[in-house]
């Protein structure tokens, strides 16, 4: 009878401690909800978040908050968005600008709803889609079309960059400031094409963009405005040099891609020798692989030096490429207003092979006679008259090879050659606040594995892990049962 009641007594403590450990845990359970719906409604209280996203999508760029702490005006950002609609990558990004600056506003509008507010902003534009984002100040404003926030694969099947930050950001440049830079590409000399990427970026950016034939065209630049020579195949005449010359003593801006040749290009040296230069022609090898990207030690991986131009790519890590450039020399003899500052440049085991020696050998190795590095392959040239106000007389950005702009090397570089030049442009004209922004990538990576990492993810995964469940929850309840 006694072992009875023992027993029913040991039964129901069991029970008790039982329901004891269960309201515990539910107790425990019921805390951490809590507490989590408290972080949430206080953190949505807050309007906080966290870009998870590994190109951190939904922030902004330190480009851009220091172009949103510069604004004196108020600027509207204005989405033409369905009301309902879920939140998208766009108004998240939109959300961020509201946060950064004071002087930026954000509207949704329904099109379908509001059509007499979209009517104001129709004029020249066929469709204001859903999606659209009309940036504005005062009387000026800039139309961003949805489809124009991304980039998209070949088929235009996939999204595989948003860039709607560099349209955005740039939308606020053009409506905030007064900039109506034209890029003058000249023609007559077989110059090698602009690339479609650089031309978009161009647009993008808020340049104008024209070609010029100095012999035909009744030319009258303006003080922001600049000239890109872009590989030509053919020398000035005497008066196309005449009317650079002008130009630049007018304080015009000249980028400058000069290529390999051997042919004499007189006219284009006097132009180079006025600012203090001159392209040696010679073809720059490596011997340092440091500083090549292939096997090929032509294809060169130079030095990005300090300068307002590359200092964006030195704080982002970003390469620049070039193919069959030549030495740039700085005269002995030049003026003394001139400042040359070293863009890109090679290591001390570059050394360069002269045309005429190419011409009579084939052989790329170094040899007796070679010109011997480091060199200097982009240089920024200004003619300074009056250092304290920064004034100038003309300012040149000379590439010794034009193919730093072909599309194949501006993709390997990660568009790092895209932003050298851009950011050269900016540098001519006044617009360092205009430093590109990158398009951040969105598209999918492939995970590769090699069969022996695949053998280890399945025994990790099929045996070790359900093994380590098991050991957890014999343990478990071993330690219960003597409990």
């Amino acid at each position: 009878m006694n072992t009875n009641i023992n027993i029913n007594r040991k039964h129901s403590h069991t029970q008790r401690k039982l329901r004891q450990q269960w309201t515990q845990n539910l107790f425990l359970v019921f805390l951490v909800i809590g507490i989590i719906i408290i972080v949430n409604l206080f953190m949505k209280h807050l309007n906080y978040s966290i870009d998870m996203t590994e190109t951190k999508v939904f922030s902004l760029s330190q480009q851009s908050e220091q172009v949103l702490s510069s604004l004196d005006e108020e600027i509207k950002l204005i989405l033409l968005h369905k009301s309902g609609a879920n939140e998208s990558t766009i108004t998240r990004i939109l959300k961020e600008y509201d946060k950064a600056s004071d002087r930026v506003s954000v509207t949704y509008v329904d099109p379908e709803l509001h059509p007499n507010i979209v009517q104001k902003y129709q004029e020249g534009y066929s469709i204001l889609s859903h999606g659209s984002i009309i940036v504005e100040k005062g009387d000026k404003y800039k139309i961003i079309s949805a489809t124009d926030m991304y980039t998209y694969d070949q088929n235009y099947q996939k999204i595989e960059s948003v860039q709607a930050e560099s349209k955005i950001t740039n939308s606020i440049l053009y409506v905030a400031n007064e900039y109506d830079s034209i890029v003058y590409t000249l023609a007559g000399h077989n110059e090698s094409l602009l690339p479609g990427s650089l031309e978009k970026t161009l647009e993008n950016e808020n340049y104008k963009v024209q070609n010029l034939q100095l012999l035909q065209d009744g030319w009258d630049p303006d003080d922001n405005d600049v000239v890109i020579i872009n590989g030509p195949k053919k020398d000035l005449t005497d008066g196309e040099l005449e009317s650079l010359l002008e130009f630049l003593e007018q304080d015009g801006k000249v980028i400058l891609f000069v290529d390999l040749t051997d042919k004499d290009f007189p006219n284009f040296n006097i132009l180079l020798n006025t600012f203090g230069v001159d392209v040696n022609s010679a073809m720059v090898f490596e011997n340092d692989k440091s500083y090549t990207v292939t096997t090929q030690n032509f294809y060169l991986l130079p030095e990005v030096t300090n300068h307002t131009i590359t200092n964006p790519l030195l704080a982002t890590k970003s390469s620049v490429i070039s193919v069959y450039a030549q030495p740039i020399e700085t005269l002995k003899v030049k003026k003394d207003t001139l400042e040359i500052q070293t863009l890109l440049m090679t290591s001390n085991d570059s050394y360069a092979k002269t045309v005429e020696v190419m011409k009579n050998s084939s052989s790329q190795g170094k040899t007796d006679g070679d010109l011997s590095g480091p060199f200097n392959i982009a240089v920024a040239i200004s003619n300074i008259i009056d250092k304290e106000k920064s004034k100038t007389k003309g300012e040149i950005v000379l590439f010794s090879s034009s193919y730093i702009l072909k599309e194949e090397l501006i993709e390997a570089s990660n568009n790092g050659n895209l932003d050298i030049v851009m950011n050269s442009l900016n540098w001519l004209t006044d617009r360092q606040d205009s430093i590109s922004i990158r398009a951040k990538d969105v598209s999918s990576q492939i995970l590769t594995m090699n069969q022996s990492q695949q053998l280890m993810i399945s025994i990790l995964v099929i045996g070790i892990i359900p093994l380590l469940l098991v050991a957890i929850g014999l343990f478990v309840w071993y330690r219960r049962k003597n409990n």
